[in-house]
């Protein structure tokens, strides 16, 4: 639990915040600084980002996985929350946002999953020890001049250890399930079905998501 809340603030909220202090700068042209100074500044507002509530509730979520043999608790990003969060702060993220609509199949924003083992230290060692699993997302589609820049790409979503996977009983495609459940529920608020309204100041428009 305590390294899904460490690496979820690191990674997810400082790109994240790198995304929009950089998106400033210009509008939606490039950036004046670079990344590695915007994910030192975005350090400073770490945690209380992570506690931000939203209409859609935390930016940082908690969730139970149960599994055969047991069950754990772990954070994630809420989804539509973030989102909410960050086209308030920034108005430029709020207009990026509205391109990658205006410039999408129906309007449907299309977001991208990724999951990846993380093995610390010692590779060879036969217990699990620090590994993790490492779950990200991003956009499919993202403006030109944002392509090719690796922090915009892959944005984390959940980590949680291996060990507590195996603990549980849980493998690696009923977690991905789950979490994903979280943010394309069958029933109730979706972010594909219903949708999100954005705002920034009086300006506001509803959007749809879904996933590949």
């Amino acid at each position: 639990m305590y390294i899904s809340l460490l690496y979820l603030a690191i990674d997810s909220k400082c790109l994240a915040l790198t995304l929009i202090k950089q998106v400033e700068q210009r509008g939606d042209g490039p950036p004046h600084f670079s990344e590695k100074t915007l994910l030192k500044r975005a350090h400073d507002d770490l945690y209380s980002d992570c506690e931000q509530v939203t209409p859609h509730g935390k930016v940082v979520d908690t969730t139970t996985i149960t599994g055969d043999q047991g069950e754990f608790e772990m954070m994630y990003v809420n989804l539509a929350a973030f989102l909410c969060a960050a086209a308030q702060r920034s108005r430029h993220f709020f207009n990026c946002i509205r391109l990658l609509a205006a410039n999408a199949i129906d309007g449907v924003i299309q977001l991208v999953f990724y999951e990846d083992l993380v093995v610390p230290g010692n590779k060879l060692r036969p217990d699990t020890g620090r590994s993790y699993h490492a779950i990200y997302w991003g956009f499919l589609h993202l403006l030109s001049w944002m392509q090719h820049r690796l922090a915009f790409r892959w944005l984390g979503f959940s980590y949680v250890y291996k060990s507590e996977l195996q603990d549980a009983g849980v493998s690696e495609a009923a977690l991905i399930k789950e979490l994903l459940m979280r943010v394309f529920p069958s029933d109730g608020f979706n972010l594909h079905r219903t949708g999100v309204i954005l705002r920034n100041g009086d300006a506001r428009f509803h959007v749809r998501f879904s996933w590949s």
